[in-house]
């Protein structure tokens, strides 16, 4: 018989009877065999530990250790390898057979030796002998993939880590909770701040779950931190977001997904549901006072899925909370394999339930059902307290600035042309001006706001000539904003000159505020004179400029804006 390697079989043999270990060398040496031979069981594990045999024949009755012994002790000494153990036995009862099994044996054989049904037991032995060293080989395999795969998520897990927590963490307002259903997590949860340190959330759940969902997550928060940090709304968010998963996820992959923006200073929240399941949107009395079903495709589906489709505006009220979740939530089964269902979540928005228990009561709830049966999808569930997060960002939590100096006169001048029109909103230099100099965040953030609207105006009406009336048709601010991004397109020699100015006055501070384009203007007098409230469909960026400063005017054509901003 012929190993795998090439080589013919070792086998050792143990037997204290001479007479029948020769005769039974010889029958083995005729067939090819390598053979090796010890007198007795304790010779028969010296042997063993030496010449490392193929397979070992031993004898029961032998003195010194009888083969009983012999093979325990063999069999503890081959460690994850299989050496076929046959005991030689003159015995015949079934009790001593059996013993010889319990000792460790894998098979017998009786004297006197029978050539054909010897060979017939080794090479049968062998069989088994190269059947088991095949699947330790694959088990060793597998075993080296697996710790391969467990580093390579483990990168994987580090990477998507630093990208997707590349942000702001979760402020204390928002509640989070999630389950991956792997490794993994195919769920994306991000948060940000616009210049006006408003509060944007993310909530996405990619096709599938662990790996290749995870990798798909990160060139969405890539997306979501670059424009939140630059100002842009919701609407621009997703489209570019839309455009980048359209771009790079396979056939297949997409993403559905929660965005929202919580702008303290308008009262409201700017929200995007894309194939998620309906926001749930609790009042002061703990019960459901809406539902926000999902108005779009999901992210990635389409190529282009159009601005502002999909969006939906609510007024922030006291004691307003909002919940939201990925679908595995509501497709959570329990052992029977019935699924949770948004029923039962919906019950439990009762009214009875005091508010700020409402997030565990529903993990507790879920918990209970699901009892010990697995989890087949990632579970992502977020809670909003408007009223904690507007609490947060009242004037006396605001940050202190005591351990300062106060900003000196200073003055800054930005110059905005060609491309920089087209590829970013600018206010983050501006931000980080401010910043520098001190000046405190609420006071920031109404500068910024001035400045945005000041800017915008000067691109929209100055150098693009786009009229504002259309926004008061049904589709008019999706008809405006088309517009204006082809505009920007073929725009050539545009510019835009922002020059800024603080000095101290008798009880505070001034910031003059000087933005210059070099479009053919407009008539200011006109548009200035049709701004009656900041709520009217048009106008509500000046009306909110007039809230804010002192002072603001356009010059007669329209191309240079002034405004000052005081505190004290």
């Amino acid at each position: 018989m012929i190993c795998q390697d090439g080589a013919s079989l070792k086998l050792l043999i143990a037997d204290d009877d001479r007479v029948n270990c020769r005769v039974l060398k010889g029958i083995l040496l005729k067939d090819g065999y390598q053979v090796v031979v010890a007198e007795n069981g304790f010779d028969a594990v010296a042997l063993f530990e030496k010449e490392k045999p193929d397979m070992v024949l031993l004898d029961v009755m032998m003195p010194v250790m009888n083969g009983y012994e012999a093979a325990r002790e063999i069999k503890s000494r081959c460690s994850d390898h299989f050496v076929p153990v046959i005991f030689l036995t003159a015995l015949t009862d079934k009790h001593a057979l059996s013993a010889c099994i319990e000792a460790g044996g894998d098979d017998f054989l009786t004297k006197p030796y029978h050539r054909t049904i010897l060979k017939a037991k080794i090479d049968a032995m062998e069989r088994i002998r190269q059947l088991y060293d095949k699947l330790q080989r694959q088990k060793y395999t597998l075993e080296s993939y697996h710790a391969e795969m467990q580093r390579e998520m483990e990168v994987a897990r580090h990477i998507f880590g630093s990208i997707t927590q590349a942000g702001e963490a979760l402020p204390d307002c928002v509640k989070s909770w999630s389950a991956p259903a792997s490794v993994l997590n195919g769920d994306l949860l991000i948060s940000g701040r616009n210049p006006l340190n408003n509060l944007y959330l993310m909530l996405g759940d990619f096709t599938g779950h662990g790996l290749p969902a995870a990798v798909c997550a990160m060139p969405a928060a890539d997306v979501f931190y670059t424009m939140t940090t630059k100002g842009y709304p919701v609407s621009d968010i997703v489209y570019e977001l839309n455009k980048k998963l359209n771009t790079v996820l396979p056939t297949g992959l997409f993403c559905a997904g929660c965005l929202m923006e919580v702008d303290l200073d308008q009262g409201k929240i700017s929200l995007w549901n894309g194939g998620l399941p309906e926001v749930v949107v609790i009042g002061s009395d703990g019960l459901i006072h809406d539902l926000l079903p999902s108005k779009a495709v999901p992210l990635g589906v389409v190529a282009d899925a159009g601005r502002h489709h999909g969006m939906t505006d609510i007024d922030i009220e006291p004691g307003m909370r909002l919940f939201f979740y990925t679908d595995g939530l509501i497709e959570s089964e329990n052992s029977q394999g019935e699924m949770y269902r948004k029923v039962r979540l919906h019950e439990l928005f009762d009214g009875e339930t005091e508010q700020t228990e409402l997030f565990d009561k529903i993990l507790d709830d879920l918990k209970q059902f699901r009892g010990d049966a697995c989890q087949s999808d990632d579970i992502t569930l977020v809670e909003l307290d408007c009223d904690q997060l507007i609490s947060s960002m009242s004037v006396d939590n605001m940050p202190v600035y005591s351990c300062l100096e106060a900003p000196d006169c200073w003055s800054a001048e930005q110059f905005i042309s060609g491309v920089s029109l087209k590829a970013a909103d600018p206010i983050h230099v501006f931000i980080r001006m401010l910043e520098q100099h001190n000046i405190p965040e609420m006071h920031r953030s109404r500068i910024c706001t001035v400045l945005s609207e000041l800017i915008s105006n000067s691109i929209e009406h100055g150098l693009l000539k786009l009229d504002s009336n259309i926004k008061n048709t049904a589709d008019g601010f999706s008809t405006y904003y088309n517009m204006r991004e082809k505009a920007l397109e073929v725009l050539e020699r545009g510019w835009i000159r922002v020059k800024l100015f603080c000095r101290p006055t008798s009880d505070g501070w001034s910031l003059s505020i000087h933005v210059e384009d070099n479009g053919e203007g407009f008539d200011a007098k006109n548009y200035l004179a049709n701004v009656v409230e900041v709520e009217s469909l048009t106008g509500r960026g000046v009306a909110l400029i007039k809230s804010f400063c002192s002072e603001f005017s356009y010059n007669k054509t329209g191309n240079i804006a002034r405004a000052v901003y005081c505190w004290k």
